[in-house]
Order: structure tokens, then sequence, then C-alpha cells
């Protein structure tokens, strides 16, 4: 089974969210929020 690196990340912000923790530190580091 052969993953993207777009589909890994989507699915990673995903389980985040789920967890709780806010914006996906990917989408944090790209564009620094308040």
């Amino acid at each position: 089974m052969k993953i993207g690196i777009r589909d890994a990340r989507a699915r990673l912000a995903e389980l985040i969210e789920a967890a709780g923790g806010g914006d996906p530190v990917v989408l944090t580091r790209r564009r620094p929020g308040p």
C-alpha cells in the first residue's frame, strides 16, 4: 500500500485534530499564527 506525502499529512492532521491538539504542527510551522 503506497501513500503519498499529501495523504499522509492530511491523515496526520486529522489524527492531531481528533486528539484535540489544535492546529497540526506541520501547518503551524509553515505559517506561524498567534
